[in-house]
């Protein structure tokens, strides 16, 4: 017999809730028929990732271009291939055939001051001078290691696009500020101005740097021309000492030198209307911005003190397109004004609602590439009185489609300002000046439209043609959005595949590979990740349920997806939102007009930096220091996250704070507390205690409230279990509107009557309130787990702020969410809207009158939630992390296994936690030693160090350690443990002589500024770094000597499974394969090493698990850690939130109590039902 039913869905970031509810022939809901709770890993760090392949494919590329360079001069001109190497007994990097005088400068010990090995020196001296073949090669390499900056131009306006315009501004002055230096000291070429700064040092310690390091001063920055010129030239000079180097070889040499891989262009989406055909338009375009214009003077009206409403005319129209066209910006006066609309009572759409205070109206954006050259112009005609005025815009018009097209695409997309320069002079005549002002200053938006060139062309048409808007012109053209094409599945298929206009790296069905190709490289996949699973595992979870209803006789009557939304808010809330925004409208202008005034951008971000500024009182509150107006557009000051963003995402007023650049470097991604708990010491500032910080915060009113970040404790409170909702809310969002589109594809007989709704969050929420299920799943988490889950709070425990509403300590909150979005009708909904939006007590009386579903609806859910069992998907792709990021030493591999590998670690005291720390860290451990000496005798240690005597080396550094060590003690002991400071009485004004004793980490920082300042007054420079030796696991990357020497050593990353087996004497046995070996071709499992061993259980992380914890109950978990010895699991309906229980020790094993314990692996599908069980293990 068939049934009616509704699904409902909750679809978030990790996890998707679904409910089927059998309903009455007049839909009303009757009774539970399934449900399921389904977790799946978070695709999390996608950004971070990509920054570091980014970062290694670098470091590759350099390194290989590098040897290819030194192979082929080496062959070139006849050299050994290490000619750039340290030969034996030679302390200088390499030899030289250019001898320095006798008058080369030496310090006060008579030490050469410089080497003779310079490669600057070679470098400027090969320009006057003949230079050996190795001489030379020495100077192309160096050359080549130093190349210098390309300078890049920003041509978005989003915050980002300001800030690393603002970064790329920085370095374009310096290079100007380079080229300066190099005319005050007759430096031709970059090698000469390196040589001469290089001579100037009258003692090793205090020369200038000559590269660029994180932390110095170093201002020099070289651009790619000079650098190209200065080769060019040594090369010139060189040729008639060197036969080989031909015309044909320089071009080869250069081409070796600056060679860069140009990165791929990120591809564009595809038309909405027309993807199989066209990519869309690209915002910053003339066609789609005469698109833009049209569409919105087209949904202008006028309307009247009777509140009726009228289009305009064409010529009214027309009239306002051709100034917005001409790349003006109108503001409503301005509107009224050109079309006659200037009588008492008259309104635009643009103001918002008659009668409302709805603050400033907005205004219509001119044609943006105009726009952006008339600016460019007025920047230009500023700066050089004798300029044409609007040779940028003249040029602009004056082109044919053809070449205003690549003008446009020059502007959007050329990030290089020196090739963007030349060929604004080259291709349009513009002069040098100009070309660098628009160059330093066109930004043009971002991003693309959703419609193709051949559907805009449609759309423009239909608009230029009638006083439409762009859906009506899209109706009129006959284009079908491909959301809207009425696609049926029995099946829900790939969204790939319903939605191409949303996804990218799609196939053509004639490409390479195409028949072989996975179905997510055939029809590409949408680029934010979170999307790209919730998507997937939505197809997986509704999938089993219409196969399981076809079999059940379920008839699908509706879907509805909860979504997060605003709830619909009442008059009295509207208004005042209204006002507020009026006055912040009216203050941003205010801020604009500040920012315009000092050559900056108008934006958010510079207008939450004066808003800021003037709340701190135009002071930062770390250093204490005034901030000018001009300070806060220099660089000098910025804002920052007070606590970091990456841990809370707040992003809001609250936690930001204008602080100096040079505290925000030190205090990097870590709270006020963490960075500068023991004192604020940083270079350029005035040094403050902690509580001098805490207290400049208290007494600015501005951000008083701002003291409680400042606490120790700040950041315990981003743990709580309830941020996930803010967390994840935009992408929840995201995630909700697609699936509504995906699953009408499988319920085509919905789309007609809407019968695929998204439900609002807020409704849902306030449902459960109003039907007492809010505390339903811990009630029955608590009923079947007592030790584990605590009951849910009483009304006065909530009203006291004891306990949460809320618990996500269980999954299957996500089903409840799923039954209540399922058993949401819509008389409800509009009814609980009506609500919401009203204050008076009758309507308040009716919130409490939302009748329950059925009568035994609460008993009914509970049963439903009681047997359920959360789904898990286990993660079996080898994609965790192989090794962590710190490059290794490695000195030796012991007998066990386990490696002697060293560090360096930065010489700071922010790097010691007391000086008991320094003194434990600065040693090399005496058994490390004794172990290292047995193993050498007893030929079981692998020694991978150069060293001739490397256990008397680490004696020897052991003994510098432990005297560093000592001299920090010794100064740590010389510091004050106290001070006294005079403090003014508020209210009385009297002084009082106040102590304040000094931190143990104060002292420790004092003590490390001591020990510098010794080694400056010594002569010595001071260290920066330490060598520690220490004792671990380690992963190398094979490297030279076939392999014998390791290129890379690092610490493992991630374990990919556990292996339990039976050796041949009938003995379990265990191991975890580390990621990077399951990785390596050929790889042996431990199990398969010997005939005789039986492979019992392999186990990944998030496996479902039935065993038997220490508390003698049987239960399904999940795998949740997998270390050596060490295995975590969680139950199986819990959330992670269980790892901080103090019952957490039930589910932790070593590997005896897992045996112990009894492990099964169970497979479940998505709807929780178990496919599979592996035997029990036989010990």
């Amino acid at each position: 017999m068939n049934k009616n039913v509704i699904l409902g869905i909750d679809v978030g970031v990790a996890s998707l809730g679904a409910c089927v509810v059998e309903v009455d022939d007049a839909e009303r809901p009757v009774g539970f028929l399934d449900g399921v709770s389904f977790i799946y890993p978070t695709p999390d760090g996608a950004a971070e990732r990509r920054g570091h392949r980014a970062m290694r494919r670098g470091y590759r590329r350099k390194r290989l271009r590098l040897q290819a360079l030194r192979r082929y001069l080496a062959e070139l001109l006849n050299i050994p291939a290490d000619f750039d190497g340290k030969p034996d007994g030679v302390k200088d990097p390499a030899h030289t055939d250019l001898v320095a005088g006798e008058d080369a400068l030496r310090d006060a010990r008579g030490n050469r001051l410089i080497s003779p090995n310079s490669r600057t020196r070679l470098r400027a001296v090969g320009l006057s001078e003949a230079l050996s073949a190795a001489d030379l090669a020495r100077a192309i390499l160096h050359i080549a290691k130093n190349r210098g900056m390309r300078l890049t131009r920003v041509t978005g306006t989003s915050e980002e696009d300001e800030k690393a315009r603002k970064e790329a501004s920085v370095m374009v002055e310096q290079a100007r500020a380079t080229r300066r230096e190099m005319a005050e000291h007759n430096a031709e070429t970059p090698g000469m101005l390196l040589w001469l700064r290089e001579q100037e040092a009258p003692a090793a310690h205090q020369r200038k740097p000559l590269r660029r390091r994180v932390g110095t001063s170093l201002s020099l920055q070289f651009v790619r021309a000079q650098v190209e010129e200065e080769f060019d030239r040594l090369l010139a000079f060189q040729r008639q000492f060197h036969p080989a180097l031909t015309a044909e070889v320089c071009e080869i040499l250069h081409e070796k030198v600056f060679f860069e891989k140009k990165p791929p262009k990120p591809e564009i989406g595809r038309c909405l209307y027309n993807p199989e055909t066209d990519e869309r338009l690209p915002l910053a375009c003339d066609l789609f911005q005469q698109k833009r214009i049209y569409e919105e003077v087209n949904n202008l009206r006028i309307e009247y003190a009777d509140a009726s409403r009228e289009k305009l005319t064409f010529d009214q129209r027309d009239l306002l397109v051709a100034r917005l066209m001409a790349g003006e910006d109108l503001g409503v006066a301005q509107i009224k004004k050109l079309i006659g609309a200037t009588e008492r009572g008259l309104r635009l759409s643009l103001e918002g609602q008659a009668g409302r205070n709805t603050g400033p109206a907005r205004k219509l954006l001119g044609h943006a590439v105009r726009r952006t050259l008339k600016e460019a112009d007025a920047r230009f005609a500023k700066r050089d009185e004798n300029a044409n005025a609007g040779r940028m815009v003249a040029l602009y018009d004056a082109l044919d489609d053809e070449h205003r097209q690549a003008f446009e695409k020059l502007l959007r997309e050329e990030d290089d300002r020196e090739r963007m320069v030349t060929a604004l002079m080259r291709d349009y005549g513009i002069a040098q000046d100009e070309a660098e002002n628009a160059a330093d200053g066109i930004a043009l938006p971002r991003g693309y439209g959703a419609a193709g060139l051949s559907a805009t062309l449609d759309i423009l048409e239909k608009l230029k043609a009638d006083i439409i808007d762009s859906n009506t012109a899209a109706e009129r053209a006959k284009l079908i959005p491909a959301t809207a094409r009425e696609i049926a599945c029995k099946r829900l298929p790939y969204y790939g595949e319903i939605f191409p206009h949303l996804v990218r790296g799609r196939m053509a069905p004639d490409a390479k590979g195409y028949p072989a190709a996975t179905i997510e490289e055939k029809f590409g996949r949408i680029p934010n990740p979170v999307v790209h699973v919730a998507l997937n595992s939505l197809r997986k979870v509704v999938n089993a349920l219409v196969k399981k209803g076809e079999k059940q006789g379920w008839v699908f009557k509706g879907v509805q997806i909860e979504m997060a939304r605003e709830m619909k808010k009442t008059q009295e809330d509207r208004d005042k939102d209204a006002r507020r925004i009026a006055r912040e409208q009216a203050k941003n202008a205010e801020y604009d007009a500040i920012t315009l005034a000092h050559n900056m951008p108008a934006s958010r971000k510079n207008r939450r930096k004066l808003k800021l500024w003037e709340a701190q009182n135009k002071m930062c509150p770390y250093t204490g220091l005034s901030i000018d107006v001009s300070d806060l557009f220099s660089g000098k000051f910025d804002i920052d996250h007070t606590l970091p963003r990456s841990k809370t995402l707040d992003d809001s007023l609250y936690n930001l704070l204008v602080i100096h650049e040079s505290v925000n470097k030190k205090k990097a991604n870590r709270s006020p507390y963490d960075a500068f708990s023991g004192g604020l010491d940083v270079e350029g500032v005035p040094q403050r205690s902690y509580e001098q910080i805490v207290e400049n915060v208290r007494r600015i009113p501005g951000i008083r409230h701002k003291e409680k970040l400042f606490r120790p404790d700040a950041m315990e409170k981003y743990e709580d279990q309830d941020a996930f909702a803010q967390r994840y809310k935009t992408d929840t969002s995201y995630i909700a509107k697609t699936a509504k589109q995906y699953l009408q594809c499988v319920f085509p007989h919905l789309r007609s009557k809407n019968g695929v709704e998204a439900i609002n969050g807020f409704i849902t929420d306030e449902l459960r309130k109003r039907w007492g299920v809010m505390d339903l799943v811990q009630m029955v988490a608590h009923q079947q787990d007592p030790d584990l889950v605590e009951a849910p709070p009483t009304k006065e425990e909530r009203a006291e702020g004891i306990k949460k509403g809320k618990n996500r300590d269980d999954h299957r909150h996500h089903l409840l969410d799923a039954a209540i979005t399922a058993c949401t009708p819509h008389d409800v909904v509009r009814k609980l809207q009506t609500i919401s939006g009203s204050r008076n007590k009758h309507d308040l009386a009716e919130r409490y009158k939302v009748p329950l579903p059925w009568g035994d609806f609460r008993d009914d859910l509970y049963d439903l939630i009681d047997q359920a069992r959360t789904t898990h998907r286990a993660n079996r792709e080898l994609n965790g992390k192989l090794h962590m990021a710190t490059n290794l030493g490695v000195v030796a591999r012991f007998a066990d296994g386990r490696y002697l590998v060293r560090q360096r670690k930065r010489f700071d005291a922010s790097e010691f936690s007391s000086i008991e720390d320094v003194k434990k860290k600065l040693v090399v451990d005496p058994a490390l030693m004794a172990r290292l000496a047995k193993d050498m005798t007893s030929g079981e240690a692998v020694l991978f160090w150069a060293s001739r005597e490397p256990l008397a080396d680490l004696q020897r550094h052991d003994e510098r350690l432990r005297e560093i060590a000592g001299r920090i003690e010794d100064l740590f002991m010389l510091q004050p443990t106290e001070t006294t400071y005079e403090d003014v009485d508020k209210k009385t004004g009297a002084i009082e002589i106040r102590t304040r004793k000094f931190k143990e980490d104060e002292r420790l920082t004092e003590a490390f500024r001591a020990y510098r300042q010794e080694c400056l007054a010594a002569g010595r420079t001071p260290r920066r770094t330490v060598r520690l030796y220490g004792l671990d696991e380690a992963v190398m990357i094979a490297g030279a000597k076939g392999g014998a020497l390791p290129a890379r050593t690092f610490k493992p990353g991630s374990n990919a499974w556990l292996d339990i087996f039976r050796n041949a004497h009938g003995k379990p046995e265990f191991e975890v394969v580390r990621t990077i070996d399951a990785m390596r071709p050929g790889h042996v499992p431990q199990w398969q090493c010997h005939a005789g061993n039986d492979l019992l259980l392999r186990l990944f992380k998030g496996d479902t698990v039935r065993l038997r914890s220490k508390d003698g109950k049987t239960r399904l978990c999940v795998l949740a850690t997998n270390s050596p010895g060490d295995w975590e699991f969680q139950p199986l309906n819990l959330s992670p939130h269980i790892s901080r229980h103090p019952a957490r020790k039930n589910f932790r094993f070593g590997f005896k109590a897992l045996c112990d314990a009894d492990p099964q692996l169970v497979v479940r599908d998505v709807l929780g039902r178990i496919v599979y069980e592996s035997p029990r293990l036989n010990w």
